[in-house]
């Protein structure tokens, strides 16, 4: 650790790793109460989430290391960076396809069932922001390989690694209360 930080640019690499995924991290936390609250039932939410989100990872994550090698790590951070905030925008179009009010709790008091619109709304948007966080972690597990140092690599590899996770971690405290704030 203390290797690390003898960088003269160690900090500005610490906080690019917090917050490179700082506004991907907020807006994910938010997916699963999105979804609720176009009323998904649980077991479709999950099913959604799961498959066609690890299969989307699987693809960004196989495109982005083909991408990072010919582009280098400096551009894909920020073409994977701009791709990953724009796949949110994709949840715009799901929330417009729907033609109701956006509340879980009415869902079951006689909203009309998901649509096949909304469905391919959502459906599109759980693989476009799956594959662009996958493709922008890659990006981003490349930069951390570059910058540790051989002889301790392993280490700060882990405590860097570490600090994205806190990125993460803290993104996810202040999404539901920003939300409440908008929508109050």
């Amino acid at each position: 650790f203390r290797t690390f930080f003898a960088r003269a640019d160690a900090l500005p690499i610490a906080l690019f790793l917090v917050t490179y995924k700082l506004g991907d991290n907020m807006a994910g936390t938010m997916v699963n109460p999105f979804l609720k609250d176009l009323c998904f039932s649980n077991v479709e939410l999950g099913a959604a989430v799961k498959t066609i989100g690890i299969v989307a990872s699987m693809l960004g994550s196989a495109a982005a290391a083909a991408l990072t090698l010919k582009l280098g790590v400096g551009r894909a951070l920020w073409i994977f960076g701009v791709v990953q905030a724009l796949a949110n925008l994709i949840y715009a179009g799901a929330a417009l396809s729907r033609a109701v009010p956006l509340e879980a709790a009415q869902c079951a008091a006689g909203l009309p069932p998901l649509d096949a619109a909304t469905r391919a709304w959502a459906y599109a948007a759980i693989a476009g922001e799956q594959g662009a966080q996958a493709m922008a972690s890659v990006a981003q597990g490349a930069l951390l390989l570059k910058v540790c140092n051989r002889q301790t690599a392993v280490t700060q590899f882990a405590l860097l690694t570490s600090l994205f996770a806190l990125g993460r971690w803290g993104a996810g405290l202040p999404s539901g209360f920003l939300v409440d704030a908008q929508i109050g």
